[in-house]
């Protein structure tokens, strides 16, 4: 499966229309007529609805409060019988725009840590990435570490979250307890060494805002690594776990992001053109079955990984000072991609005379989800929680940054 030439995002600036592709460093100009076959499309556009008719087909409401489901959304699915033909989604229920354009660089920091507030790191590290390439800031290799090590810890965090979901949908409380003790910790340790459980206020544009404290923060990381190796050797040999994951929610799409890529074999990572990444070594993980079991086993055993690349990134940290570069340039535009926990987001920004004058975002919640709908056709009901949980969708993310 070819992923180079797959379109990421599209938008409208200034009268043209640009599309983004993946693994490019700029926007390119597009018309729509070239963009009417992809079968993205309308997700890329905020749609998500897959209406089905005929004889016998009906289609009824989940949502958009439901047990199970902790951000609002309404599904619509579409059966003729126990199978399930097609489904919709309505996020709307928590759309919201958030404006960050003309507003100083802190305040526009500050709201798009809030974003996603669980995948701070990554917003707040692609806001400040994006502007200081825009305006040629030159960041140390410390700050890179630093921002490395807070969305790697990020990064296990979330994806503890996300295999807890499934654990208790298949009704594993006890390693369900363990998991929410080891992801209790880790954000914790992110705490104590941060200032903040969620990475709030260390980001700033052109370095890191406060001193940090990562004194014995890996022998921390890595016994939380081991103790969640431990508990995924019980989930591994649990049939019961394992029957109700295995072929569930089957979706091989060239677009989706993260973990539910890299469950289709696909080895992409935007991790490994980036270039705070030069000096660390790891494994992009991947997976065949293209499931909700592959999707879990991409995370778990990212896990490992992210507690390797800390071990590693705590070492080339030369400061914990706070450390803050200035531009060079009051001017500039710039295409940013970052691995976020549930897959590659995109980010481009325009800048004019210090001022944020275009922004675009595309988060991987957004193709995700159309995945997620795409995938449950031919699925029944009582599979819902273990497919849609094991995308790691964030409907928040799904919000307008303008």
């Amino acid at each position: 499966m070819n992923t180079d030439n797959v379109i990421e995002g599209f938008f409208y600036n200034g009268g043209t229309q640009y599309k983004i592709l993946r693994r490019t460093e700029y926007p390119q100009k597009v018309t729509a007529e070239s963009l009417d076959q992809l079968d993205q499309w309308n997700c890329l556009r905020t749609e998500f609805q897959h209406e089905t008719r005929g004889e016998n087909i009906m289609g009824f409401d989940y949502g958009p409060s439901m047990g199970g489901v902790i951000e609002s959304i309404l599904f619509r699915m579409y059966t003729n019988g126990e199978r399930i033909v097609s489904m919709s989604a309505f996020p709307h229920f928590k759309e919201r725009a958030i404006s960050i354009r003309s507003q100083p660089f802190d305040m526009a920091l500050m709201r798009m840590e809030r974003f996603n507030g669980f995948h701070s790191a990554s917003y707040s590290t692609m806001f400040c990435r994006v502007i200081e390439q825009s305006m040629r800031i030159k960041t140390t290799q410390s700050t890179h570490m630093i921002r490395i090590i807070m969305m790697e810890m990020e990064r296990i965090a979330s994806h503890i979250f996300v295999i807890t979901r499934l654990c208790e949908a298949a009704s594993q409380n006890i390693a369900a307890f363990h998991l929410n003790a080891l992801r209790e910790r880790i954000i914790r340790l992110a705490a104590k060494a941060f200032g903040h459980r969620y990475f709030f206020g260390i980001n700033s544009v052109g370095g890191t805002a406060r001193k940090i404290h990562i004194d014995h923060l890996w022998e921390d990381v890595g016994q939380i690594v081991n103790e969640f190796n431990d508990i995924l050797k019980l989930l591994s040999g649990s049939r019961i776990f394992i029957d109700r994951i295995q072929k569930t929610c089957i979706i091989e799409r060239p677009w989706l992001s993260g973990p539910a890529l890299r469950a289709t074999g696909e080895k992409y990572d935007a991790r490994m053109s980036d270039s705070y990444y030069d000096r660390i070594k790891f494994n992009v993980v991947s997976e065949m079955g293209s499931d909700s079991l592959a999707r879990f086993l991409v995370r778990a055993r990212e896990i490992t990984e992210s507690g390797k690349i800390i071990e590693q990134a705590v070492s080339q940290i030369e400061t914990t000072k706070p450390v803050i570069e200035t531009a060079s340039e009051k001017s500039g535009n710039s295409l940013v991609r970052i691995e976020t926990p549930s897959g590659n987001a995109i980010f481009y920004m325009e800048i004019e005379d210090g001022n944020i004058e275009y922004t675009y975002l595309r988060p991987p919640s957004l193709v995700n989800l159309e995945g997620f709908l795409l995938g449950m056709k031919g699925n029944v009901k009582t599979d819902f929680p273990f497919a849609y949980e094991s995308f790691g969708i964030w409907v928040s993310e799904l919000s307008v940054i303008a």
